[in-house]
């Protein structure tokens, strides 16, 4: 692990080594998804009762755990580490083999190919999730701490 003495090296090598370190760290990835899955139950299915069809919440639907996950990671042209994570969820019937999450998000009603309903309308799921995480980071710093140690680095 080398040293560093001056605080623009170490944050060079920091933006080089981040995303990579971040995008493969399974527990930062675990607690984005259940900020997420929560955010889906509480802005998704809380925002009203269905029957007009079944939810399949975790079998395969916009809460499943197994549809979200961190898809890419690396440094932008800018100089500047990200990642992108995604709920990769597929609709059902008129939605079918269609990534669903911008037409919840943004309320798409075009996409929907039935009559408009309260399952058309904008609910923002990310946007809660992302507010859940920055009202209360300390999970997800755990986490990014966790990630660095794992990969060689002393905490202090």
């Amino acid at each position: 692990m080398p040293k560093f003495t001056k605080y623009d090296d170490l944050e060079k090598y920091l933006t080089m080594l981040f995303p990579e370190i971040l995008g493969r760290s399974r527990q930062v990835e675990s607690v984005i998804i259940m900020a997420m899955s929560q955010a889906v139950y509480d802005v998704v299915y809380g925002a009203f009762e269905t029957e007009e069809y079944v939810r399949r919440e975790h079998d395969g639907g916009l809460s499943d755990i197994q549809n979200m996950g961190i898809t890419d990671f690396g440094i932008n042209e800018n100089g500047e580490a990200y990642v992108i994570f995604e709920n990769l969820t597929e609709g059902q019937d008129t939605l079918k083999n269609k990534l669903i999450t911008d037409t919840i998000v943004d309320g798409i009603k075009n996409n929907w190919k039935t009559r408009p309903g309260p399952w058309t309308e904008e609910r923002d799921f990310i946007g809660e999730a992302a507010r859940a995480i920055r009202e209360n980071p300390t999970e997800l710093l755990d986490a990014f701490k966790n990630a660095l140690v794992e990969n060689g680095f002393i905490i202090k």
